[in-house]
């Protein structure tokens, strides 16, 4: 795809999440932030398999995947502790994501370097001890 075509792209998606409502099911940000998360990484899924994690989200917003799956997605070999999870969430190009676990509920934040013109659906792994009920979709931004 030529570069123009890869620009346009990203300009289209970045347009598509600044007009979500609060009623599309990836943009879902907390009612109200628990006390005392825990706090974990939460792994990006590689370019070339976003649209397919994205896919495997299309029902559901958290899936419990295998190990194998998880370092086919995300190019890793690491195991941290818990079960891995593939979770909806948001990313620009070198944001960081992490995710407050609480309860039967998770935020996934995203930290999108750049702001919003780069910001479009990027679902990421995190080992959780168990399958969260609720997830939460956050992104902060530099504008």
């Amino acid at each position: 795809m030529p570069s123009d075509q890869i620009v346009q792209q990203a300009h289209n998606e970045a347009a598509e999440f600044v007009a979500l409502s609060h009623d599309d099911a990836w943009a879902k940000p907390p009612d109200q932030w628990p006390s005392g998360p825990s706090e974990r990484i939460c792994v990006r899924v590689s370019d070339a398999r976003r649209a397919q994690a994205i896919d495997r989200l299309s029902q559901v917003s958290a899936v419990r995947i295998t190990g194998a799956l998880y370092q086919e997605l995300t190019g890793r070999n690491d195991a941290p502790r818990g079960a891995p999870y593939l979770l909806r969430g948001f990313a620009s190009n070198n944001s960081v994501a992490r995710v407050l676990a609480w309860d039967d509920a998770v935020i996934v934040e995203s930290n999108s370097l750049g702001g919003l013109f780069d910001l479009r659906r990027h679902p990421c792994v995190a080992f959780l001890d168990r399958r969260p009920d609720r997830v939460y979709t956050y992104a902060n931004y530099d504008i």
